[in-house]
């Protein structure tokens, strides 16, 4: 599915409400929230943090010693190239995720 709506629209609250539903629905898995940019990770996870109340962990290159103690987080949201290390390395797996939502996907 994708959200095509202007800015200030509401397309990041349509995210989280997927990702609530989507982790409701499936407790064992993981939500995989992708951003294009370091700034946009921090954003985006106080964000759905705030709006859903769940366990949100970030993931780039400027916090990637904080990656452990994060992993148990229900909702992990990453650069892209933090995903596809993390993929390649087999530190995590798609198998592990419910839900992937791409942020800025035109980008």
């Amino acid at each position: 599915c994708i959200v095509y709506l202007p800015t200030g629209a509401g397309k990041t609250l349509v995210a989280a409400m997927v990702a609530a539903y989507m982790k409701k629905t499936n407790t064992k898995k993981k939500i995989f929230f992708v951003c294009n940019r370091i700034p946009l990770v921090f954003q985006q996870a106080s964000y759905i943090g705030n709006q859903t109340g769940l366990l949100v962990g970030e993931f780039c290159g400027e916090n990637r010693h904080l990656f452990d103690s994060q992993l148990d987080s229900d909702v992990l949201v990453f650069t892209c190239d933090f995903l596809i290390n993390l993929l390649m390395t087999k530190k995590i797996y798609l198998e592990d995720c419910c839900c992937l939502i791409f942020d800025e996907i035109h980008h």
